[in-house]
């Protein structure tokens, strides 16, 4: 399926963890979303760090420190800003959608705020047979 035949805008996301684990005791330390129209025109941006309210897992895989965290909002001050750039979006795409939507299934559970639902989108670039220059999304189901 082309770029173009998805309803638009998407929000293509990423999010950075303190690990594997969302609905245990990892927690979210940065959030990216993206949100873009068909015809690739960007209409916003949000990105912030998250203070995870505990040790930030292993620098090695998310590039940050704890100096970069000590002062930034916790996932709850940020959580309305997130939702109003996700606000009117028909999809999310992202590299690992399932991965990326249960930490923020999680994050906004734990505030007691249902994740809007959206279509899930993922980039499948671990498929050899993809070319990663690609417009091509296959749809992949997402279970929280």
């Amino acid at each position: 399926m082309s770029l173009s035949l998805i309803p638009s805008p998407i929000a293509v996301i990423d999010v950075e963890t303190t690990g594997l684990f969302p609905f245990r005791h990892d927690r979210v330390v940065e959030v990216a979303a993206v949100v873009v129209r068909a015809d690739g025109r960007i209409e916003h941006e949000f990105v912030s760090l998250v203070n995870p309210a505990r040790d930030i897992g292993p620098s090695s895989i998310h590039g940050l420190t704890s100096e970069d965290l000590l002062y930034a909002p916790r996932f709850e001050e940020i959580a309305a800003l997130l939702l109003n750039a996700l606000r009117g979006t028909v999809a999310i795409a992202a590299h690992n959608v399932r991965f990326d939507r249960q930490f923020l299934v999680s994050e906004f559970s734990r505030l007691e705020i249902i994740c809007p639902s959206v279509r899930p989108i993922e980039r499948a670039m671990r498929e050899p047979r993809m070319d990663p220059q690609s417009t091509v999304f296959p749809a992949q189901p997402c279970r929280p």
